[in-house]
């Protein structure tokens, strides 16, 4: 007992002196700290009903100049020892610090997320191999003093990104259907006079939500993110054509309580650059027909990064099925922004992928503005747009990407 009590002493003394002497303008000071924490361990997470909880208790010494949490923690009659490397940020999504530990498959217990609130208040979550959950909670003011002094980075993390380590989300599509908003009657403009009455044009809109969530205890938490696709244009192709696609964010946030709270999440569409990820992608398909004959298609893409030069395509695949898209690769670099390539399906198609483009705040965008000159035929027919919008979720870089998935539809005007 005075073994321990010295032990004690000695250990408090060398924190005292740790802390005492912390750069403010250095990253990551030489500090370390110890909290002990008692709670539950859930063997079996993914129920949903009953809970086979027991208890739970664990103490840790964060050394944050090694990026390290070591310790020992006691559950189910076992006594386990841990050495975690974690990821440090300043969140800002709550008052408070996230440490986001690397998984090491050597471990018996994998640390998750540690997250220290300002009022000192620090939860410590972790899983066993097996897949049952630990949940200890501590206090130490003395940490986050520490911390506060720290040049920390600043991250969208959650106090509850360990959810998404362990259990398995659940994910929702909630697909409103198209509206068409109005008729408008476009007048055909020649060089010098307004020619006769073109078709009729009108915009439909499809509004498409990927709900994200999961949920453990009292730890629950559901993401959404809200699109709009539309597609602008002529009802039917006779001369010419104009149409307008675009891909809009409506909104973000989080459910909670039944309650939708818009704010900035993980969830993403498109493409980060990251080879993991593919672009968005929208195209147009046209009426079908051997005597119709389109003589030139004028594409435009805009959007949140620089706009892409108009780029002129000879579109006659209605009448001999060769794709003129092939032969626009020899000529035309249009890399990064864009990507044309053939489209099976629907057959008659021009498509873009939006590559190194990803939209994940509301009002972010993407448009591509299609003008077709046609000549001969009668052109009636379905006029619509496709889309595939991958939907992802992912905080820092240094996390797993995951695949909330793919909204892949179709409107007609």
């Amino acid at each position: 007992m005075k073994y321990k009590s010295l032990l004690a002493i000695l250990l408090g003394l060398f924190i005292l002196g740790a802390t005492g002497n912390v750069n403010a303008e250095a990253f990551y000071g030489n500090s370390v700290e110890v909290v002990s924490a008692e709670g539950i361990y859930d063997p079996n997470p993914q129920q949903k009903s009953g809970m086979d909880f027991s208890n739970a208790i664990g103490s840790f010494v964060f050394d944050i100049s090694e990026h390290k949490v070591r310790g020992t923690i006691e559950y189910d009659n076992k006594k386990v020892s841990v050495d975690w490397d974690f990821s440090i940020f300043k969140s800002t999504e709550f008052e408070g610090y996230a440490f986001l530990f690397n998984v090491s498959r050597s471990e018996d217990v994998l640390g998750l997320e540690a997250v220290v609130y300002q009022n000192g208040t620090v939860w410590i979550f972790a899983r066993e191999r097996h897949g049952g959950i630990i949940a200890l909670m501590g206090f130490s003011k003395t940490l986050v003093e520490t911390l506060s002094n720290m040049n920390i980075p600043s991250s969208g993390v959650s106090n509850k990104e360990w959810l998404w380590m362990t259990l398995e989300p659940e994910i929702k599509t909630i697909t409103l259907p198209a509206i068409q908003v109005g008729q408008i009657v476009v007048p055909k403009v020649g060089a010098d006079r307004i020619l006769p009455m073109a078709t009729y044009s009108r915009d439909v809109v499809k509004i498409v939500e990927k709900q994200y969530s999961v949920g453990w205890w009292r730890w629950k938490t559901t993401y959404y993110i809200k699109v709009a696709l539309k597609l602008y244009g002529s009802t039917s192709i006779k001369n010419y054509g104009d149409y307008l696609i675009r891909v809009i964010v409506l909104d973000e946030g989080e459910i909670s309580n039944g309650k939708r709270i818009s704010k900035n999440t993980p969830l993403f569409l498109g493409d980060r650059g990251d080879p993991r990820t593919n672009p968005i992608e929208v195209g147009l398909w046209v009426p079908r027909s051997p005597e119709d004959y389109i003589i030139d298609t004028k594409f435009t893409y805009s959007g949140e990064t620089a706009p892409l030069n108009k780029i002129s395509l000879g579109w006659d695949l209605l009448i001999n099925m060769v794709n003129p898209i092939n032969i626009l690769r020899f000529f035309v670099d249009i890399d990064p922004g864009a990507d044309f390539d053939d489209f099976p399906d629907p057959v008659n198609s021009i498509r873009v992928a939006y590559r190194n483009i990803a939209l994940a705040r509301p009002g972010h965008w993407t448009k591509a503005y299609v003008h077709i000159d046609h000549v001969s035929g009668n052109g009636y027919g379905t006029i619509g747009a496709f889309f595939k919008v991958p939907v992802y979720y992912q905080v820092t870089g240094t996390q797993a990407l995951r695949v909330v998935g793919l909204i892949n539809t179709k409107i007609r005007n």
